[in-house]
């Protein structure tokens, strides 16, 4: 099924409203507001702002890297709504990184039930309300590399399941079918050689990362979840003009996994052009690589080619049934003191299709 979403963003008003604000060591502060204007089939119109920023604590010099804070907010015509909160934080000397996310959200999704060969005719429109809290605070233990602790909240409820005819189905079978709350801690290994963490050029990204929660912690579910992420970029020519990038993501879950929490391909991450969950099992992994070149003044252009899998085993994941998308975007640097990108992508991939817009590249 094809999908589509018309975007509409002001891209004067972010050169116009973007503040700035040096520090003692010539670095810039950004802050960029931005209004959106959308719409979806499932949402009807969508209204919205976000904001960017980009700052150095204090004490912070050439050898720390610039923090990124992003905020947005959108409500439709359907009385659905969303507010996301992301940050990735520098301390001085990147003695200490802390990233997190908070979400507040009421947002249909489209449901094709689990496994790796659900069919169109399997979808129906899941709605619930989630909240989540996700936060990890990182240790500098060598040169690139951190570790530390993270933690994961959340709590959805009023979830219900229609079809497109607006007949309700239940999933009597399938855990957090009726909402679920988790409290999970987990630990992480991070090595970031990436020269920015916005829009790299070169270096590596490699992260592993845990979760587990339990019943007996308030937990409805018993449940782990580990996570690799992998990436590597190649500095094409001396400029930076021409970059290649790598990458491979790689989920595994066991015990009652809510369907929520169940690994997914698809997204505005990797596998751009198939509708995020349209696939979902124990185990996923995806493999994507992009180039990335830039064309004239602030305008880039990029071409991206993905694949992925879905299993309920990690054998299954290397059967026949592979998923692939790719398609092309162009950037827009809206930076001052760090090159930093709006993106507009459009991937193409079985039976569906995807725009997206956002801050950055896509990884």
């Amino acid at each position: 099924m094809k999908r589509s979403i018309i975007v509409l963003i002001i891209i004067t008003v972010a050169f116009n409203l973007n503040a700035s604000v040096s520090d003692s060591s010539g670095f810039k502060t950004q802050i960029l507001p931005l209004p959106i204007i959308a719409y979806t089939p499932e949402t009807n119109l969508i209204f919205g702002a976000t904001a960017f920023g980009q700052f150095k604590l204090r004490g912070s010099g050439l050898d720390t890297r610039a923090s990124n804070i992003i905020a947005s907010g959108t409500y439709t015509l359907n009385d659905q709504y969303l507010a996301q909160f992301d940050h990735a934080i520098f301390f001085p000397q990147e003695k200490k990184l802390w990233t997190g996310s908070i979400l507040f959200n009421k947002f249909p999704q489209s449901f094709w039930g689990i496994g790796p060969n659900t069919s169109k005719e399997d979808e129906v429109l899941v709605d619930q309300h989630t909240i989540m809290l996700r936060q990890r605070i990182y240790t500098k233990v060598g040169s690139g590399l951190f570790t530390g602790p993270s933690i994961r909240l959340i709590r959805q409820f009023d979830v219900s399941f229609e079809t497109k005819d607006g007949d309700v189905v239940e999933y009597p079978d399938m855990f957090g079918n009726s909402g679920h709350t988790g409290i999970a801690v987990g630990w992480g290994v991070l090595y970031d050689s990436r020269n920015s963490i916005i829009t790299p050029v070169r270096g590596y990204y490699l992260e592993l990362n845990t979760l587990f929660q339990h019943s007996s912690l308030g937990s409805t579910f018993s449940i782990g979840r580990i996570g690799l992420d992998g990436r590597k970029y190649f500095q094409l020519n001396s400029g930076g003009n021409t970059v290649l990038g790598l990458q491979m993501i790689s989920e595994h879950a066991f015990g009652d996994v809510p369907f929520d929490l169940v690994p997914q391909i698809g997204g505005m991450v990797i596998l751009r052009g198939v509708y995020q969950g349209r696939y979902r099992d124990q185990n996923a992994v995806s493999v994507q690589t992009e180039l990335r070149q830039h064309i004239y003044w602030k305008i880039g252009a990029v071409a991206f080619i993905a694949a992925g899998n879905v299993g309920p085993s990690i054998s299954n994941l290397f059967d026949t049934g592979w998923k692939y998308a790719g398609g092309g975007g162009i950037r827009i640097n809206i930076g001052k003191a760090e090159k930093t990108n709006i993106r507009l992508d459009y991937g193409v991939g079985p039976d569906m299709s995807g725009f997206y817009i956002t801050f950055g590249e896509a990884f």
